[in-house]
């Protein structure tokens, strides 16, 4: 029987992102995920991932990262949540960063961002495998 859902808590530390990645892949796989959907959103998820780790916690004993995902046949649902605070940017200048919400974006269905005090919680809907996939970018 393939599970239809996942579910992570990570630390918020770069090391665990290889973990993320590797259970996330597995999973996809375990649904009959095509390779390259694979690919595509691990670095996704990866991104936001990576975007928790790095803002939610600055100044602040580092947290968790919660990955949730589930499949049904229309779509695959990822969910990355964290229990920081929201990085507001205040500063323009460094051009090369602040790609990773249009790289969400343009890779997947759907992109949810969500933020309050208690956290951030960015839902990541992909079209099932079933469908064809998401639209060639």
């Amino acid at each position: 029987m393939t599970p239809s859902r996942l579910h992570l808590v990570v630390p918020a530390r770069a090391e665990s992102l290889s973990a993320v990645r590797e259970q996330v892949a597995d999973w996809l796989s375990s649904l009959g995920t095509p390779d390259e959907r694979i690919g595509d959103i691990i670095l996704v998820v990866n991104e936001a991932c990576s975007n928790s780790i790095e803002h939610a916690y600055v100044g602040a004993a580092a947290g968790a990262v919660r990955v949730s995902a589930d499949v049904d046949s229309q779509s695959i649902c990822i969910t990355v949540e964290d229990f920081g605070r929201w990085k507001t940017d205040t500063s323009k200048t460094d051009v090369s960063r602040g790609r990773g919400l249009a790289l969400m974006r343009a890779m997947s269905s759907h992109v949810g961002l969500y933020t309050n005090t208690n956290g951030t919680r960015v839902s990541l809907t992909f079209r099932a495998p079933a469908d064809g996939g998401d639209p060639p970018r």
